[in-house]
């Protein structure tokens, strides 16, 4: 269980981060691999381009509320990730259901928690994408890209793995 100064220095970290982008000349953060920045592994979630794009749609829908640090699955979303096979029963501990996370390259939100853990495995069970060997790289089929566009009602990515 982490302690109040871990939780504080974690926080404190991402404002300034947030403040920096800020205030700093315009330049580019993140990885400079393109195939990094568009779909990547953010400790068990997915991040990048499609990441935020998939928790931009899911805002969108209703299905989370995102309230800065704290994201709110709503009863819509919850309705709609157990009809889409989420057993919440099975989330158990203390980890946070949904929880927003910074993304690296973004500078924007993507989903995080034991839901965010659950749509990677997802994805990857379903065949969409798969992880490249010895890389955080999430790199999806061109059938899958439309798949998962299509699932989570994703407005097109300009790009494709």
């Amino acid at each position: 269980m982490c302690c109040f100064r871990c939780v504080f220095n974690e926080t404190l970290i991402e404002n300034l981060q947030n403040l920096a982008a800020r205030v700093s000349p315009a330049r580019v953060t993140g990885p400079a691999d393109p195939a990094l920045r568009r779909a990547r592994v953010c400790y068990d979630h997915l991040a990048g381009e499609y990441g935020v794009a998939l928790y931009d749609a899911l805002a969108e829908q209703g299905f989370i509320i995102d309230q800065s640090e704290e994201t709110v699955l709503t009863s819509e979303g919850k309705q709609w990730f157990t009809g889409a096979g989420v057993d919440f029963s099975a989330f158990k501990g203390r980890r946070p259901l949904c929880k927003s996370c910074l993304d690296w390259s973004e500078r924007r939100h993507h989903l995080a928690g034991v839901l965010g853990q659950w749509l990677l495995q997802d994805l990857l069970a379903r065949g969409w994408a798969h992880r490249l060997a010895d890389s955080r790289v999430i790199e999806f089929s061109p059938a899958g890209l439309k798949a998962f566009t299509a699932c989570y009602r994703i407005p097109l990515l300009t790009r494709c793995a």
